[in-house]
């Protein structure tokens, strides 16, 4: 019996970027695509780093639901002798996008305050967001998915593998 291996980052790569196409080509529903493409860009960072996780440790599999995507990251900086910069990019926004998928994951009813604002019949009351309400920009979803597959991409070359980590989703059916 033959076997393949499914590389579940880049699909959840390429949905980050069809998300991110959609937000910006459909004005009525840019906020929840916008959202989708950060979604699927955490989704694909923390995929990569299964993925890199299991060819650079022996026992992965029994480590891995237990270390957050942080956790994961340094330690396979640490293993490749890689040091990790979480003040600059690509890692400012590898913290942002867990920020937000965390928010979302994890969702509760909020209550917000409104503005004390009289009424009036000439102007509209804008209602207040939720911090990851506010986050789910199309600017932030742009910056969230360039960086992401940089991050992937930097990684990967990192570990000495010249390929474009997204060019296969599955490979060695037999």
């Amino acid at each position: 019996m033959g076997s393949a291996h499914v590389y579940s980052f880049a699909y959840m790569g390429t949905a980050a970027r069809l998300y991110l196409e959609h937000a910006e080509n459909a004005i009525e529903s840019q906020f929840y695509n916008s959202m989708s493409a950060i979604l699927y860009s955490a989704f694909t960072i923390e995929g990569y780093l299964n993925h890199r996780g299991d060819k650079e440790f022996k026992h992965w599999s029994y480590i891995e639901r237990k270390l957050s995507p942080r956790e994961k990251l340094v330690m396979i900086h640490d293993q490749i002798g890689v040091t990790v910069e979480f003040g600059r990019e690509p890692l400012q926004s590898f913290t942002l996008a867990f920020r937000i998928r965390n928010c979302v994951a994890h969702a509760k009813t909020e209550e917000l305050d409104m503005p004390d604002v009289p009424p009036s019949r000439d102007s509209t009351v804008a209602t207040p967001d939720a911090d990851w309400e506010a986050l789910c920009t199309l600017e932030t979803a742009r910056r969230i998915v360039d960086q992401s597959h940089a991050l992937v991409r930097t990684m990967h070359q990192q570990t000495g593998d010249r390929s474009d980590p997204f060019a296969v989703t599955k490979a060695g059916f037999r």
